[in-house]
């Protein structure tokens, strides 16, 4: 059943046969909302969809809050299933989902630890028949759309027909678990939801340029860096290329919405964007003291979260998109090095999934050290489905350093101000040098540096999961050697 599925996993190209639905439904229903569908495969009156389609209620699933309100009906492209229980655990939802039996796949080890035996939240699970896999799923209505209705091919060409076929699949299923654009999918969702609310309302896609200026305007307006509106005029932009609006008719390359993206650019100006190695200088410089004890000598399980997350980010070059997905019960130590597994990665345009693997050093700012020390100190069992680095409530911390953490992935605006205050402090800073100076956005400055001048750079793109060459070197800060070899080499 998996191959014959790998052809046609995507949300646009099939469905579940509505007699196994209800079936289903009949189970554990009734469900109240179909999360990953379109017009022309929804199984429920209320759906979701990745992009705009008439009678969807939602534009991408993953950017709301309402989950634990509803009936979950889930069936996802298969790279999402990772990503989708993250998000049912996060709000302890309820959901059926339909998945392959599957153990290869990246998030396999999630629903079956041990090989054997579903985790502790599948309550209830049904196999549904194999040898009828033909009847079990049917197409979904993206092979008659009007796209494709204006493509013509002789109908006595077998070669010519093959070939349509194949790249009508094709181009779906690239399509399906993600592109550069898996990141612009909760602002464009915004924008719709803005459109939606105007009197009267408009419409998001294709939308007018002056419905896109307006609200480039009302984002700047409440915004404090020029990249939320860079972000959001993108979004809009990827959401009309890919529903296949010609780039001429682009809203967002109109001069009155360019417009709106310079004054941005000039009201906020451009991020840092500083590559020194900032997370070094937090762990060497402030030592093992610092990120177990808080000024009052005592242990702070918050400092040790946070000097933990900045070695592990910085040695396995992850974002904080990265970061707040590894899952305790996915982690395995071992003597020379530990292994975790991401169930997506930001710059993973597949959504496939990753397995880092990180390696045990000898010094007190080891990852692999810390992380063992921060799942003993917050009594995380290695079997559980919690996340590594949680959040906290910073007013308790205050008064009790050793105050549990919430069970939640740390909020990324807590974690920025801690990591900030660490360096300021460890660099003899203030707050407002150590930005400039370091440039902590990201969290994890420097270590994509450090790796890439002693490893091959296949070894480096590899452990980085970049895309691109030209993504990869963005967080290269080449040295004084390097650059001066450039010219040497001309032996003049």
């Amino acid at each position: 059943m998996a191959d014959y599925l790998a052809g046609i996993y995507d949300g646009d190209d099939w469905q579940l046969n509505p007699y196994w639905f209800r079936w289903l439904d009949g189970l554990w229903g009734q469900h109240t909302v179909d999360r990953f569908a379109t017009d022309k495969n929804a199984l429920l009156p209320r759906f979701n969809s990745r992009w705009w389609c008439p009678g969807s209620e939602n534009i991408d699933c993953f950017s709301l809050t309402d989950w634990w309100l509803e009936n979950n009906w889930c069936n996802p492209p298969f790279g999402l299933v990772g990503r989708l229980l993250e998000v049912l655990r996060r709000f302890s939802a309820v959901a059926t989902i339909i998945v392959p039996y599957w153990t290869g796949r990246h998030w396999w080890p999630i629903l079956c630890p041990d090989g054997q035996h579903f985790a502790p939240f599948v309550r209830d699970w049904r196999e549904l028949p194999r040898d009828t896999a033909e009847a079990l799923f049917l197409p979904g209505g993206h092979l008659d759309s009007a796209f494709w209705r204006q493509v013509e091919v002789s109908p006595r060409d077998p070669l010519e027909q093959e070939l349509l076929r194949s790249m009508k699949m094709d181009m779906v299923t690239t399509r399906a678990v993600g592109s550069g654009c898996n990141s612009y999918l909760g602002a464009f969702g915004r924008f719709s939801r803005w459109c939606a609310a105007r009197q009267p309302p408009r419409e998001c896609c294709p939308a007018l340029p002056v419905t896109v200026a307006l609200y480039l305007r009302f984002v700047m307006d409440r915004a404090d860096t020029y990249s939320v509106v860079k972000t959001t005029s993108g979004a809009i932009h990827a959401v009309h290329d890919v529903a296949l609006v010609p780039k001429d008719q682009n809203p967002t390359k109109t001069e009155l919405c360019k417009a709106v993206r310079e004054q941005a650019r000039r009201k906020f100006g451009l991020g840092v964007k500083n590559r020194k190695a900032a997370m070094p200088v937090v762990l060497l410089a402030t030592g093992i003291r610092m990120y177990h004890t808080d000024s009052k000598g005592r242990f702070s399980i918050i400092r040790l979260t946070v000097a933990c997350m900045g070695s592990v980010m910085w040695a396995g070059c992850l974002r904080y998109s990265d970061m707040k997905m590894i899952w305790v019960g996915a982690m395995r130590f071992y003597p020379t090095h530990m292994v975790f597994l991401l169930t997506s990665r930001k710059n993973d345009q597949y959504c496939e999934g990753d397995v880092v693997y990180v390696a045990r050093g000898g010094k007190h700012f080891c990852p692999v050290d810390l992380s063992e020390r921060l799942i003993e100190a917050g009594q995380l069992a290695l079997s559980g489905s919690v996340n590594l680095f949680q959040g906290w409530d910073g007013r308790k911390a205050v008064r009790d350093p050793q105050v549990p953490l919430n069970g939640m992935h740390m909020d990324y605006h807590a974690c920025r101000r801690e990591v900030i205050r660490m360096v300021a402090q460890a660099a003899g800073k203030t707050k407002a040098e150590t930005m400039t100076v370091f440039g902590t956005q990201s969290m994890r400055s420097g270590g994509a540096t450090v790796v890439a001048q002693k490893v091959s750079f296949a070894e480096f793109m590899r452990h980085g999961h970049w895309m691109t060459q030209a993504a990869a070197m963005r967080y290269i800060q080449p040295s004084t050697e390097q650059r001066v070899a450039v010219t040497a080499a001309a032996d003049y």
